[in-house]
């Protein structure tokens, strides 16, 4: 099962809405936030985790993280703590697109975190699947034919200052993502 804690909001899904744009404005979250789940563990100062699905290819489906920060301690542990999303702003978050024409074509469909920061230490333990980064562990968006041209996410104006503590605790496990920003990112623009 998967676990999904944030300083505003937890999980937040949306798929098949035309023409939506949901946002975060101008939020914080000083307080410590802690997770000892087992498996698939999203954690952010912010928001746990985002993703959005469209399958027919049309219209606007974005989401927005807008001059937002975090101070607060984010801490995951547990013996059989596996593949955590950990993210300063945002632990996790995806956009994808699909559809079965090849002329298809969109306009939006991303994710933007732009100009926010995280203060706050980002400790994470796991015995495999570690995705760790000061504004957010994974950030990821997906297209299909000509729709791959527009699917696409940023974080911009964003910094870290927070330390960064990330152990694996079994040597046969996958590769850890640590970064500044981002510790994993796909087919997104970061820039300062």
């Amino acid at each position: 099962s998967s676990t999904y804690i944030g300083g505003l909001i937890g999980y937040s899904y949306y798929s098949n809405k035309s023409n939506y744009y949901p946002s975060i404005t101008k939020c914080y979250n000083t307080g410590e936030l802690r997770s000892n789940g087992n498996e698939y563990t999203y954690i952010g100062g912010i928001m746990g985790s985002f993703s959005s699905w469209r399958s027919d290819g049309y219209g606007y489906a974005s989401f927005t993280i807008m001059s937002c920060y975090n101070k607060g301690k984010i801490i995951s542990t547990g013996e059989s703590l596996r593949y955590v999303y950990s993210g300063g702003i945002v632990g996790g978050c995806s956009t994808s697109a699909s559809s079965s024409s090849s002329t298809s074509t969109s306009s939006s469909f991303r994710t933007q975190i732009q100009n926010c920061y995280n203060e706050g230490l980002i400790q994470v333990t796991s015995t495999e699947g570690i995705y760790c980064g000061g504004i957010t562990g994974r950030i990821s968006s997906s297209g299909m034919y000509s729709i791959t041209n527009y699917s696409f996410s940023y974080v911009e104006n964003c910094y870290n200052k927070g330390n960064i503590n990330a152990f694996e605790n079994i040597s046969n496990s996958i590769y850890p993502y640590i970064g500044g920003i981002a510790g994993n990112a796909e087919a997104t623009t970061i820039t300062g």
